[in-house]
């Protein structure tokens, strides 16, 4: 991962913090959520596929990897409540929480971690981030044709442990495992829907909120997961991700207050919402 990507990752995960943190936004008389002008529709809401910042920052509210970042950007345990490194730095095995879900129930498993990063490394999927995965063994060779899958590096012992042999020692591997690429994903629900993720009625998600309605091209709404491990620290009920590549119609959203944050504003007007404390 390049110092720029990283730096990329960094921003989402610290947006995700400040939004779980938020108890209310839109003024004394707008409503008790979130509202967010994320930038372009995504093209996928499939973490192993996703490519920009858009999806990922919708990306990840609906999903949680095996960590995330705090506030000092170091990593701290979210899926997995614990794991152990071994002398060379080249072995990691994680013990997953108990009890965690995914939104429609179902339990989060070693099993669906282990399906997502495969499935991301494969060659049929595609994926542009596969190389996210390529620091796991063999995981480069299985993206190339050079291997089978089950030489990757990576397997569940049982539904709590996840195994993980890297190439090499990668110091900042812990990190990684926050970023979307390497999210689990169903395997239930992916393998009896290969368009899961395209449709709030199949799209599961293991994070704090979950997907209540996509209007493509115009907003996504989630709501709170109450399956989520750690929903009583989440503080809104509903987030809404506006959708516009339009900086001037963020902008003039931003000053009818018809959305609480964006990404977008023509960078002429910066010093005027500066002076205004916007």
């Amino acid at each position: 991962m390049t110092p720029r990507k990283i730096a990329a990752l960094l921003v989402i995960l610290l947006i995700t913090i400040s939004m779980l943190s938020v108890t209310g936004c839109g003024g004394k008389s707008g409503p008790k959520y979130l509202r967010y002008s994320v930038g372009a529709e995504p093209e996928t809401l499939d973490p192993r596929k996703s490519t920009g910042i858009p999806e990922a920052t919708v990306e990840a509210q609906l999903f949680e990897g095996l960590t995330t970042l705090d506030a000092k950007n170091a990593p701290v345990p979210a899926m997995a409540e614990k794991w152990e490194i071994s002398a060379d730095g080249l072995k990691y095995k994680f013990i997953l929480r108990p009890g965690i879900k995914w939104s429609n129930g179902d339990p989060v498993t070693a099993y669906d971690f282990e399906y997502g990063w495969k499935t991301a490394l494969s060659p049929e999927l595609g994926s542009k981030y596969a190389y996210q995965l390529f620091y796991v063994k063999n995981g480069e060779a299985y993206n190339k044709g050079l291997t089978t899958a089950d030489n990757v590096g990576v397997k569940a012992l049982d539904d709590k442990t996840l195994e993980v042999i890297l190439e090499k020692p990668t110091a900042y591997f812990l990190s990684l495992t926050a970023f979307h690429t390497l999210y689990p994903v169903p395997r239930r629900i992916v393998e009896a829907n290969p368009k899961w993720a395209a449709d709030p009625k199949t799209l599961v998600g293991n994070g704090p909120f979950k997907i209540a309605a996509w209007v493509h091209n115009s907003r996504i709404e989630l709501v709170k997961n109450d399956q989520y491990w750690d929903a009583g620290k989440v503080k809104m009920p509903k987030l809404d991700f506006i959708l516009t590549e339009s900086g001037s119609t963020e902008l003039a959203m931003f000053d009818n207050n018809q959305i609480d944050m964006g990404d977008n504003a023509p960078p002429a007007e910066y010093p005027r919402l500066k002076k205004e404390g916007r």
